[in-house]
């Protein structure tokens, strides 16, 4: 995982509400209806609604990131969950959950960000809920992934995911990574993946983008009207790449922590639960049509 820095979340708390319109700009969802819908958990937010969640903060390796379990647990709170940062840190601090009755724990150090389910004994790390939530993002903004020519830029943990998650849907892939050997194998193992090395080339043509790399991104090169779904860190676009973008998704955490308690959430009442886009099973019309309910990102009383 990438280390965040106390800058790019010190202020997440406050800006939720902005990042929620900005997410239903290009999506028509904001992040509570997002993670519920990449997680199918659209009609089932009363079973889930009690539960607790805590952010404990790990002192290990480079130490505390000022303003990262806050973020968190604000995060969680803005989707209606209980939440509440642990005044211990690390094993103290996971004790301190446990006593106080939370049913899923949240903790990271230098290289997983991780929840930890109480009542499945189940794990849901960061790496999986980011894809999962940025091509279900994406799958939204392009109305669809079935056949649609998709460029992804890194093929990481976050990348290598993400790929999986698009073969699944039937989307057309070219990857791009400066390791030419990750690159071959991924070719190797699935005959519809394109590997290419001009990374200029390929994002001049591309209308879509699953950005999972730090790779700074020149303006020039994007596509008018282009669609990039971004979770990688450092930000690699401008505000003149927003300018020519017809839409770009990306924030720091929100939408990765989301779909982490969602899908953490998930397993307290469907233990083991892998959501169907993870699985090659998601009927490519759901992503236009969204069974119709409740208003779940301005209202959410019905989880409380």
């Amino acid at each position: 995982m990438t280390r965040l820095t106390a800058d790019l979340v010190r202020n997440i708390p406050d800006e939720l509400p902005r990042i929620d319109d900005r997410l239903r700009e290009g999506t028509g969802m904001g992040l509570r209806r997002l993670a519920s819908f990449a997680v199918d958990q659209a009609d089932q937010d009363n079973a889930i609604g009690h539960l607790t969640m805590a952010s404990v903060p790990i002192s290990t390796g480079r130490g505390v990131i000022p303003g990262f379990s806050e973020a968190v647990a604000a995060i969680i709170e803005h989707l209606g969950f209980r939440s509440f940062v642990t005044k211990g840190h690390d094993a103290a601090g996971l004790m301190e959950a446990v006593e106080a009755g939370a049913n899923i724990i949240f903790l990271a150090d230098d290289h997983d960000f991780i929840a930890l389910n109480l009542d499945s004994k189940y794990v849901v790390s960061n790496v999986s809920s980011t894809a999962l939530g940025y091509v279900c993002a994406l799958g939204k903004a392009l109305g669809g992934l079935r056949n649609r020519e998709i460029l992804i830029i890194g093929a990481g943990r976050v990348g290598t995911v993400t790929l999986n998650i698009l073969v699944g849907a039937e989307a057309r892939i070219t990857i791009v990574d400066t390791d030419s050997l990750i690159g071959e194998i991924f070719e190797k193992r699935n005959p519809g993946i394109r590997y290419a090395t001009d990374l200029e080339r390929e994002i001049r043509r591309a209308d879509a983008i699953l950005n999972a790399s730090p790779a700074r991104i020149p303006a020039d090169w994007v596509k008018k009207r282009a669609v990039i779904s971004s979770p990688g860190l450092p930000y690699a676009f401008d505000d003149e790449c927003r300018e020519r973008a017809a839409v770009i998704i990306h924030d720091p955490l929100a939408l990765s922590t989301s779909v982490m308690a969602m899908w953490s959430a998930v397993h307290s009442i469907r233990p083991g639960y892998v959501p169907r886009l993870m699985r090659g099973r998601f009927p490519d019309e759901e992503f236009v049509d969204v069974p119709t309910g409740p208003d779940l990102d301005r209202s959410r009383s019905s989880v409380q």
